[in-house]
């Protein structure tokens, strides 16, 4: 259940203040808590007197809140005295609190003046910059905004005012409009979609791309030496050109005015032969040309050949570093990973999808701490990161909530097993004998394990933020190792007899739920452990107490017979195959590597292009069809 505080007066009529934020908590499912400011004695005629609670009574009631039952949301109403609103601030602040709204209280619905004239000033310093929405009436919206509000587009004016004043969202209630009562959300213009934007007067989406595109043209159009590459062919295959190269009005221009230079005529024709050639796409000029200029052509080859493995030791210093990504990226497509390792050329990346996974395992990784706090250190982290936007900011608000339920139910899963010890974000490095420096390294999310009869129980587990799942017969062809490798590099550790229990992704991201079960039963099955077990139940129960039908692991559960047939379970044996079969994986990659064998070969298994659909790469990889190396296997194993 959400959890609410209102920071307000009491209404002995019951029609405003704490008595009604209270009513409108509770009739929205919201546990509802309070703070008086101050009673007042009141009815719908006016109000009679105001008894102002003491600085140091709000403060107490304050504290009393926060350091008990945490607000998901903080509502302050009617605050008549600024040392009244001093408290408030610092204490919000102190606590760090959320989502917060903030009734600007000045004047009643019957006219009374709630608040003392010099408490203003302390109110629009101390407490509105704090604010998620700020909700005024008209007569405070009119003060605020110091402008009249005859109309709607005065009432928009005014919000728009606020808005940009206080850096926050604004409720316009129009109860005080005698024409029209409707009330008025604004937040800032990209909150807005295309139809009231048009109402409101702001460009639109296709406004906005269009001024940014003249922009981006007046800006190319005063570069004197200006070279422009673009894809020619769309994803569907069909011959293209760059829109904004049409609308630039360059290439045209450059291509078709033939000149007395021999030298540049000929060129021309030597981009027009290379354009048959390669994409059989014919130019009408082409006779033109070569009956007056006879070129020899030779068809253009972008397949790789080799690199001197002299100069790739050299370039490497003699070392080779490799992890678990570098691996899976050398066998999605050899031609990537030299792209992307050896020559390091550089993409942008989503830096703001990185940020989430990045502090979810900070979070994960400090869960544990004897002093953690949970909003304390995800806080900590981003204040540490770049400014964000307010969009970045609400999907932020929205995983900081989602993550805490997530550490509350892995802390549940904790009390289904009798794993005793753990190491969290571990990294493990293992030398490779060759002729120049070899290291192969990972850093494993969770390692569980369980020491006893001079043997150790181990568990690897990983964090994923993404939709990966685990698939056995991918891993054959070097494809989704990080479990087998974690799993490998855990042998490595300096554990005495190591028994492997299982190897588990947890998403913590699972959007897909069971509507079967209420929504927070669901969500906690989708946090159960995905992954393959040891098939011996002596052995298992160890991990999970639960096992036979599992809150721990998604799909283990026994019958009379043993293990059901949609468990997933790999007797010791199996499990011994993988670890050799992903040390083989490994050792044949670095042999690769230092051969120079860095050929393009994406892989296609079973129809799916697993290599090039997400590859930042391949509007820059010349791919033939004849590159591509094709997978042809039985079913996915997709499990549970």
């Amino acid at each position: 259940m959400k959890t609410a505080l209102t920071i307000a007066g009491s209404d002995s009529s019951g029609g405003a203040g704490i008595q009604a934020d209270i009513k409108t908590m509770m009739a929205n499912g919201v546990y509802a808590m309070s703070a008086i400011t101050a009673l007042t004695a009141q009815n719908t005629t006016g109000v009679a007197a105001i008894q102002n609670a003491t600085p140091e009574f709000l403060a107490q009631e304050i504290d009393c809140i926060f350091t008990d039952i945490e607000p998901d949301a903080v509502k302050v109403g009617m605050v008549s005295e600024k040392e009244l609103i001093k408290v408030i601030s610092d204490k919000l602040k102190q606590y760090k609190a959320k989502n917060i709204v903030i009734d600007p209280v000045m004047v009643a619905t019957s006219g009374a003046r709630l608040i003392n004239e010099d408490a203003v000033d302390t109110l629009k310093k101390e407490l509105f910059h704090l604010a998620t929405i700020l909700t005024p009436n008209i007569p405070e919206a009119e003060e605020l905004a110091k402008i009249k509000i005859n109309n709607s587009k005065d009432m928009i004016k005014a919000a728009e005012k606020i808005a940009k004043t206080y850096n926050c969202a604004v409720l316009c209630k129009g109860g005080h409009n005698q024409n029209d009562a409707s009330d008025l959300l604004y937040k800032d213009n990209e909150y807005f979609n295309d139809k009231e934007k048009v109402i409101l007067g702001y460009d639109t989406s296709i406004e906005l791309n269009i001024n940014k595109k003249i922009e981006i043209i007046k800006k190319i159009n005063n570069i004197k030496n200006l070279t422009i590459s673009y894809k020619l062919f769309d994803n569907s295959g069909n011959y293209t050109r760059c829109d904004l190269i049409n609308d630039i009005n360059i290439i045209d221009n450059y291509k078709t005015k033939y000149t007395n230079s021999n030298m540049m005529n000929k060129i021309f024709l030597a981009m027009k032969l290379d354009n048959l050639v390669k994409y059989n796409i014919k130019d009408k000029d082409i006779d033109l040309l070569s009956s007056n200029y006879d070129i020899p052509y030779m068809q253009y080859d972008n397949k790789y050949h080799s690199v001197d493995k002299d100069k790739l030791y050299k370039y490497l210093n003699n070392k080779l570093l490799l992890s678990y990504t570098a691996l899976d990226n050398y066998y999605k497509c050899k031609f990537k990973y030299y792209l992307n390792n050896i020559l390091k050329i550089n993409i942008i990346k989503d830096d703001f999808a990185i940020l989430i996974g990045n502090v979810c395992h900070y979070v994960l990784l400090h869960m544990d701490d004897i002093d953690f706090n949970f909003s304390n250190v995800f806080d900590e982290y981003i204040s540490n990161e770049r400014e964000f936007s307010k969009r970045e900011l609400f999907f932020l608000t929205n995983i900081k909530e989602e993550l805490e339920f997530i550490i509350t139910t892995i802390r549940k899963q904790y009390t289904y097993s009798t794993f005793d010890k753990n190491m969290k974000e571990k990294e493990v490095y293992v030398n490779k004998d060759r002729n120049i420096k070899v290291t192969f390294m990972g850093k494993i999310d969770k390692v569980l394990y369980k020491e006893e009869d001079d043997i150790t129980y181990l568990v690897v587990i990983d964090y994923k933020t993404g939709s990966t799942n685990i698939n056995l017969k991918n891993m054959e062809y070097g494809l989704g190792l990080q479990l087998p490798i974690y799993l490998y590099l855990s042998s490595k550790m300096e554990l005495k007899n190591v028994k492997v229990v299982g190897f588990y992704l947890q998403k913590l991201f699972n959007t897909t739920l069971d509507n079967s079960k209420d929504y927070d039963t669901a969500k906690e099955n989708n946090l159960r452990l995905e992954g393959y077990s040891i098939n011996e139940e002596n052995i298992l129960s160890k991990f999970d107490t639960t096992y036979n039908d599992s809150k721990l692991i998604k799909g283990m559960k026994t019958t009379s017979k043993g293990f059901s047939s949609y468990s997933k379970v790999l007797s010791e044996e199996e499990i011994d195959d993988m670890l050799d079969n992903t040390d083989k994986l490994i050792d044949k990659a670095i042999d690769n590597i230092l051969e120079a064998d860095f050929e393009i070969n994406p892989k296609v298994i079973n129809g799916e292009n697993v290599s090039c659909s997400f590859c930042e790469y391949r509007d820059i990889c010349y791919l033939r069809e004849k590159d591509k190396v094709y997978i042809n296997k039985d079913g996915e194993d997709n499990g549970d």
